[in-house]
């Protein structure tokens, strides 16, 4: 079921933490109306991966380098689908 039952769309929402500290964190009505559970989690995914990219880029721009970020997500088939991008007939339109 949708987050919003207006629209019918999900809600993306993810925290980041540097050096133990949460320095940014997002929840908002995801762009798309998503046909499955698995395209709602890869679509959240997605854009968390977007703002740590960002993130990551300005704290260089500071001059704070960082590690690789790394993204945990508890969707396992946004996981499979993220590490097995072939095409399958159920993941064409995601």
């Amino acid at each position: 079921m949708a987050g919003d039952g207006d629209n019918r769309r999900s809600t993306t929402g993810c925290v980041f933490i540097v050096g133990g500290t949460t320095v940014s964190w997002v929840s908002k009505i995801q762009s798309v109306v998503a046909l499955s559970t698995t395209k709602a989690e890869y679509v959240a995914a997605t854009e968390a991966s977007k703002e740590m990219i960002w993130l990551q880029r300005f704290l260089d721009e500071l001059g704070k380098k960082q590690e690789l970020g790394r993204l945990h997500s508890d969707s396992q088939s946004a996981i499979h689908l993220a590490k097995n991008s072939a095409f399958h007939s159920k993941t064409k339109h995601i």
